[in-house]
């Protein structure tokens, strides 16, 4: 991933991260990319399409904790993200996602 992002930037690991069969290491790219800073909106939304396909309830909702830690979620992006957490199967990792979006929305000013 380090050589990727070297030579094409962030773009350039979404393109990879589309290609990843495997939901364990497309969820391991993703943390990975969102551990490296805030991403433009719109790479964010194009990673929204793909967390939906990541295997199971709880890899979606563990890569959805790293993106609500680390990545500002604005009006534009909000939507495609509650969009995943809506298609996630288990009502308690969607609490759980739920729950951590609140805190961080809760802080910010009115």
């Amino acid at each position: 991933m380090t050589q990727l992002f070297t030579k094409g930037g962030a773009p350039a690991v979404v393109d990879e991260i589309n290609l990843i069969e495997s939901s364990n290491a497309r969820g391991n790219y993703i943390a990975a990319l969102f551990r490296r800073g805030p991403l433009e909106d719109r790479l964010l939304l194009r990673l929204f399409a793909t967390i939906k396909y990541v295997g199971s309830d709880f890899e979606r909702k563990t890569v959805l904790l790293a993106v609500i830690k680390q990545q500002p979620i604005t009006p534009a992006t909000q939507a495609s993200l509650l969009g995943v957490v809506a298609d996630m199967v288990s009502s308690f990792k969607q609490s759980t996602v739920l729950e951590a979006l609140a805190q961080i929305w809760a802080k910010r000013p009115v």
